[in-house]
């Protein structure tokens, strides 16, 4: 009780609620206050940066491991103690678990019998895991999906710091928005090293312990430079950022919130 009573006076004082319906004033206060504190945080405070960055390197080895299962491939997120980072391996396929994702959807798909929309999504999903599990698309979605799954992150977190759907308690919005502009403050700057500093990409083409760092493995899977990678993951990053706003204000512009402006 004491401890939801410290909740309830910390968002008076933040004022990180939501307002029904309106301009939602106080989610991109909550957006704002995340991006500044983000800011200090990633410039002025390295110690608790450096624990910040052990969130994304979690985040990167969950999607690099998310992506292995999908496709059948037993792969354990691990962190790094020897070398710094983290890993995340490829073992051997197991056909029985790759069988699983088209057991779920084939289950979808007949208790979907009458919803042709769902049918139709679940068929062309359906397609394209195929399409990528029995050529060599798949290893490229999982060397991207180290990376792509913290972009992938970091725009929902910026978008639940907005957002008014399914706020439990205020100050949910603020973490949420320190949480994704940290990852996306420390992306843009692993990418601006990379395409800047000579050092940087020296080092980056070394690698770890005998592991190659993602971007050399996507340009030599791809057939392109590393720099056309880094770019094209840029982009990537960019429109990730910028859907987190373009689903609010398409989302969340006009409906209500789960918490009630007296609590917030």
């Amino acid at each position: 009780m004491k401890f939801k009573d410290k909740n309830a006076e910390l968002a008076e004082v933040f004022d990180f609620g939501c307002n029904t319906y309106g301009f939602n004033r106080k989610g991109w206060l909550a957006c704002a206050f995340g991006l500044i504190a983000a800011a200090i945080i990633y410039i002025a405070l390295p110690r608790i940066a450096f624990i910040g960055q052990y969130f994304v390197i979690l985040i990167h080895e969950f999607g690099h491991a998310a992506v292995g299962w999908l496709f059948g491939y037993l792969s354990i997120p691990a962190f790094d103690l020897k070398y710094g980072g983290g890993v995340a391996s490829l073992p051997p396929r197991q056909m029985l678990l790759l069988i699983i994702p088209y057991g779920i959807a084939g289950w979808a798909i007949v208790r979907s019998y009458r919803q042709i929309p769902i049918i139709s999504g679940l068929t062309i999903l359906t397609a394209i895991h195929i399409a990528l599990a029995f050529t060599n698309g798949h290893i490229i979605l999982f060397t991207f999906m180290g990376h792509g799954t913290e972009t992938l992150i970091a725009g929902l977190f910026v978008y639940r710091s907005l957002s008014r759907k399914y706020v439990m308690n205020p100050m949910e919005r603020p973490i949420y928005a320190l949480l994704g502009w940290f990852t996306f403050i420390h992306l843009f700057h692993f990418i601006y090293k990379l395409l800047t500093d000579k050092i940087e990409q020296v080092m980056y083409g070394f690698g770890k312990g005998g592991i190659t760092n993602d971007f050399i493995l996507l340009a030599r899977q791809l057939n392109i430079s590393m720099k056309s990678v880094i770019v094209l993951f840029m982009i990537y990053a960019l429109c990730c950022m910028i859907i987190a706003f373009i689903a609010y204000f398409i989302i969340d512009r006009h409906g209500r919130c789960t918490i009630d402006d007296d609590e917030g």
